[in-house]
């Protein structure tokens, strides 16, 4: 009984342990120049690979669907660049192609 009670408690100090480490943690992470970088880069990176996916798998060079992708690709391009909000150009320019490809 008194093992069944400390691994209780050793579990227990080990998940509060676990759960309190990032928020100590955290001003130690804001503080690196890598985290800096990496958050204006990493949506850039991110849209570029979306884009090349995309493109990739393009069956035809010239059809409706891709002057769809280059419409929407444009508008989160200057969306990106107006607002730099990688979130809202994301969600309008997914908004805007599936609004095109179920319409048209």
């Amino acid at each position: 009984m008194k093992t069944i009670i400390l691994a209780i408690t050793f579990m227990g100090l080990i998940t509060y342990a676990v759960r309190l480490i990032p928020f100590h943690g955290l001003k130690l992470i804001q503080e690196l120049k890598v985290i800096d970088y990496l958050s204006s880069m990493l949506p850039i990176a991110i849209l570029t690979v979306l884009v090349v996916f995309s493109f990739h798998l393009e069956p035809h060079p010239i059809s409706l669907d891709t002057l769809f992708k280059l419409i929407c690709l444009t508008l989160v391009v200057l969306m990106q660049i107006k607002w730099r909000s990688a979130t809202l150009s994301m969600i309008v320019g997914l908004s805007i192609y599936i609004l095109l490809s179920t319409v048209v």
